[in-house]
């Protein structure tokens, strides 16, 4: 009877018998080389991984509309989250599989994949502008479309991120990425051009040596909440290019803005409360920011706009001046 007390003292107290891992869950659209070398430093005795990506059973088959939706539907309980692919407003890669932020931040809206957005320790998004505002690098305009053409996105995709990008049309990805992982704790991405996977491999077996050098493991490092420094020294020591850390929510001060920008992608929203959202949106003068899901929720219900049910509402955004200075005029100037 001790015997059997006292092996049960262990396994629920001892660190060595600890049930408990961490989850690390993935999405490998293009580079393996950053899971492969967090799987190299975190042990499966105290790390479970997940990849969210199905495997290229049919690479051509057209997924794009339902692999998130699956992967959310898993009830994941992700603690960091390791994304891996180009970035352009949308995650795409080798894999042929693709992730865009309006579909990540529809789920953020919804709430409806919080096992894998929300609750994160950490969040590691390897692509170029993950963490951007709209400080411009040292491409221009048309040298970035160029680039995304060149990576084999479609001329409106690619017109539309370089728009989001570098105009006052749309909120900074950072903006994005913090509405999108609201709940969790510290992300990390990139400003601009981010390392190709072949070349942060190095960097990251140090980085990862150097949390073991402080912390003893990654594990005691996650224990000790080490995430929520407002700096990770030990990242940020090896001089990656463009290197960016955001703490998540702390800007409450967009809060509105995303609860009405929200209720535009929400189609079973009553549509009076879509309308007043979009009226609410001028009347703050964010129509620049939130330009394409209004652009995207006008042509969606034209009819209802210009002679049903929120015809009067629309009238009186037509009147006001952030629609014919801001919005028209964004709409005119964006070819």
């Amino acid at each position: 009877m001790v015997f059997k007390v006292f092996s049960l003292f262990l396994l629920v107290f001892s660190p060595l018998f600890s049930l408990a891992r961490y989850q690390v869950c993935s999405i490998t659209i293009n580079s393996s080389d950053e899971i492969e070398t967090f799987r190299e430093f975190l042990p499966e005795t105290d790390f479970e991984f997940v990849e969210l990506l199905p495997s290229k059973v049919n690479p051509h088959k057209n997924h794009e509309s339902h692999w998130f939706d699956r992967a959310c539907e898993k009830n994941y309980r992700c603690d960091l989250l390791v994304v891996s692919g180009h970035f352009g407003g949308t995650f795409f890669g080798e894999s042929s599989y693709s992730l865009p932020t309006e579909l990540m931040e529809e789920k953020a809206c919804k709430k409806n994949c919080p096992g894998i957005l929300n609750g994160l320790k950490e969040i590691f998004l390897f692509g170029c502008n993950t963490l951007a505002d709209k400080t411009r690098d040292n491409r221009s305009d048309r040298e970035y479309l160029q680039v995304l053409l060149d990576d084999g996105m479609a001329r409106g995709i690619a017109e539309r991120v370089v728009a989001a990008r570098y105009s006052p049309l749309e909120t900074p990805f950072y903006k994005r990425m913090g509405f999108i992982f609201s709940g969790s704790e510290t992300a990390y991405g990139f400003n601009e051009l981010s390392p190709l996977g072949k070349h942060i491999r190095a960097p990251l077996r140090r980085y990862f040596q150097s949390i073991n050098r402080q912390f003893g493991s990654y594990a005691q490092y996650l224990n000790k909440q080490g995430y929520k420094r407002a700096k990770n020294t030990e990242l940020f020591q090896l001089g990656i290019h463009s290197l960016n850390q955001a703490r998540i929510g702390e800007d409450s001060s967009e809060a509105e803005f995303f609860k009405n920008k929200c209720l535009l992608y929400d189609q079973k929203a009553p549509f009076a409360s879509r309308m007043k959202a979009l009226e609410t949106l001028f009347s703050a003068g964010k129509s620049g920011s939130a330009f394409f899901a209004i652009d995207d929720f006008l042509s969606e219900n034209e009819n209802l706009v210009k002679e049903g049910a929120g015809r009067d509402i629309f009238r009186s955004i037509r009147k006001n001046p952030s629609f014919e200075e801001g919005f028209l005029s964004y709409r005119e100037h964006l070819d």
